[in-house]
């Protein structure tokens, strides 16, 4: 099976989505993850907290949006990265399936801005989105591996919004896309990959 999951190739990917899908219905869902949590300072006041979890033998790095409202308040305690947002989040219940199949995870957080966690559509749309997105991508550069960007719902809109800004990137992965905004933000998303 490992010539068939070469992380190079976006089937790599398709195929890891398909596993998951199929099997994260039966796991229990982690409140807490042996990780560390990275905070990077990306604007004034503003700063991008994410969990990176990976082990020895990696092959690409993936950086997960687990959709919604995209707060996942990250706290460490003792050694691990607690979850005590969207715990039964489809990616956020993943994480340790794509650890095993060799990849370096990123889950990313809402970047907290004086305190309060925001991301709304018309955010994950921004520059300053991307911005803050291009600060995880250079911390994960260092380790030399194709970096996607994973997004479910209504983190596809980052994802896209981060492939087509951030330079490098092996490209998008899109699980259960959004195209229209939510009823508090009525209107059609506009944003393409090129």
């Amino acid at each position: 099976m490992e010539g068939l999951l070469n992380p190079e190739s976006g089937a790599c990917i398709l195929v890891l989505m398909t596993m998951i899908s199929c099997m994260s219905e039966q796991r229990k869902i982690p409140l807490r993850v042996d990780g560390e949590l990275i905070s990077l300072k990306t604007r004034p006041n503003v700063r991008q907290n994410f969990l990176l979890v990976h082990r020895k033998k990696t092959s690409a790095v993936v950086i997960l949006f687990p959709g919604g409202q995209g707060t996942l308040k990250l706290k460490e305690k003792s050694g691990e990265v607690i979850i005590p947002k969207m715990k039964g989040n489809f990616l956020v219940r993943s994480l340790d399936l794509f650890t095993k199949q060799g990849f370096i995870v990123a889950l990313v957080d809402a970047p907290i801005t004086n305190r309060t966690y925001s991301l709304t559509t018309p955010f994950r749309m921004s520059p300053d989105h991307a911005r803050d997105i291009s600060h995880v991508v250079r911390y994960l550069r260092r380790y030399k591996r194709p970096i996607w960007v994973i997004g479910t719902s209504r983190e596809t809109i980052s994802s896209v919004n981060i492939a087509n800004s951030v330079k490098g990137l092996s490209g998008p992965v899109l699980t259960s896309s959004v195209t229209r905004e939510n009823r508090k933000e009525s209107g059609k998303i506009h944003c393409s990959f090129h």
